[in-house]
């Protein structure tokens, strides 16, 4: 839902309050109706720093076909610029609480926590988020449903880059529907600020989901239609290869028609196609160098256009791939190292070559994502579709070092196993979640959805065939 300019600025205008103690606002509107890819938000300011900001939203009908997104914006400077407590609604009732920085359109999800209840059609959630501090800002959210006991604070972070937020700003109540989801109603209820000079106390470890029956398969995984480019956006052609070497810089609607290298900290590449070109040498289509820390690229386009054994897609460490829609590389998405952040995205139909110099001249081993080795790997509510090559959606193993991963609430298929654990050059690999995945079936090894060396020993729950039957580890 949007509203005229002139009546945002009279909401504004009535709403400047002085946070001295508290306030409580009623939402300007009880229902708010969200066509897809629209957002509503009810928006107040707050001349307190250090504050929490609750809101409750009531959902008569769970999303259908995608998600939807509902929270509470922090010291949000203008559309584009906040920190946000923001929960995802999956059409099954599952939920996922994320705290955001934005910063001029990019977001970059500081940390997340899937929430131990599920809502059902007809209940109310209210979401909660808490801003305290300056060097660094220290973050809190929590949420729950209405007849349930208020938690502790499920999930914190602190935001600490040169680009952090330390001014008060507009908090508010916003919904979001994602492009791929029916249209759908959503109750806002009363906004609920508290002025605050301490920082929230915090779990020590984030909370474990309580055990659940089996859902049946969310329709809302990501596709073609809703990872990649967003349509409309018009593309300026780039041709050659492109490298970065100055922190900061934003890539925007960019069709690269060539390789693109990044080699500076707080890069963003959002609204882009990178192509590569002819291959001298093995890398990735994209390449994070060791010194691209914090790199984004999101709502984007990776394929080789010129295939080759030597091609990745997406190769390095310390990035975070959102809504990317990556396909055509011997691996899609390659991780050798950590911080890395995979979801919201489509990977897809990786080039199996028959011969790879790489492999003795064996056929490629490809996947839809191989992690070498890194902690704070996080592979999350990804399509990953591999049913055209000979290894997995999933690799995992630990070449270059110890591997600390979640892989959670994909839909993942294809392979000769889907997901391959591997504890290779090391003892043992213990420090890896699969929670609440969804497998197919059209693997080369029947049924084989998960499959693990015998020194490897992950967490598992929730993990489903698409039929709603168990997904159990085979041995290697």
């Amino acid at each position: 839902m949007t509203s005229s300019r002139s009546r945002l600025l009279a909401l504004l205008l009535g709403f400047v309050l002085a946070l001295t103690a508290s306030f409580t606002v009623p939402a300007s509107a009880a229902t708010v109706t969200l066509r897809p890819g629209t957002s509503h938000t009810t928006p107040k300011t707050a001349t307190a720093v250090n504050l929490r900001v609750a809101s409750s939203f009531t959902v008569p009908q769970l999303p259908s076909g995608g998600p939807l997104y509902i929270g509470v914006p922090l010291r949000a400077q203008n559309a584009g610029t906040r920190y946000h407590a923001l929960v995802r609604l999956m059409p099954d009732g599952a939920m996922r609480l994320d705290l955001r920085h934005v910063v001029n359109g990019t977001e970059r999800t500081l940390r997340s926590v899937t929430l131990p209840q599920k809502l059902r059609a007809g209940q109310t959630l209210t979401v909660e988020g808490h801003v305290v501090g300056s060097s660094p800002v220290s973050l809190a959210g929590r949420a729950w449903i209405k007849g349930s006991a208020t938690p502790g604070w499920q999930v914190g972070a602190t935001s600490s880059t040169s680009d952090r937020i330390t001014r008060p700003g507009l908090t508010g109540a916003t919904a979001y529907l994602s492009g791929s989801a029916r249209q759908l109603s959503v109750g806002i209820g009363s906004i609920v600020a508290v002025a605050t000079s301490s920082a929230p106390a915090l779990p020590s470890t984030s909370p474990a989901p309580a055990p659940a029956p089996a859902p049946a398969p969310s329709t809302g995984r990501p596709s073609a239609s809703t990872t990649g480019v967003p349509a409309g956006t018009s593309l300026k052609v780039h041709y050659g290869n492109l490298r970065i070497t100055t922190a900061g810089t934003v890539v925007d609607a960019m069709d690269i028609r060539g390789f693109l290298r990044v080699e500076a900290p707080n890069v963003v590449v959002k609204r882009s196609v990178v192509r590569g070109g002819k291959a001298t040498r093995v890398e990735g289509v994209v390449t994070v160098t060791p010194s691209a820390t914090n790199f984004v690229i999101q709502d984007s386009e990776v394929y080789p256009s010129k295939p080759s054994v030597m091609l990745d897609g997406i190769k390095g460490a310390n990035f975070t791939a959102r809504r990317v829609h990556v396909h055509g590389g011997v691996d899609n998405i390659k991780v050798h190292g950590s911080n890395v952040l995979i979801e919201d995205s489509y990977l897809h139909d990786p080039h199996y070559f028959s011969s790879d110099p790489l492999q003795g001249g064996k056929a490629t081993h490809n996947d839809g994502v191989q992690i070498l080795g890194g902690t704070n790997i996080r592979v999350i509510d990804n399509t990953i579709d591999v049913k055209n090559t000979h290894n997995a959606a999933v690799q995992v193993t630990q070449d270059f070092a110890k591997t600390s991963a979640e892989i959670s609430r994909n839909h993942v298929d294809g392979g000769q196993c889907s997901i391959n654990l591997n504890h290779k050059d090391l003892v043992e690999l213990r420090t890896v979640t699969l929670r609440d995945n969804r497998f197919g079936r059209d693997t080369r090894y029947s049924n084989c959805g998960l499959i693990a060396t015998t020194k490897v020993y992950p967490a598992l729950s929730g993990n489903l065939f698409t039929d709603g039957s168990s997904v159990p580890l085979k041995r290697m």
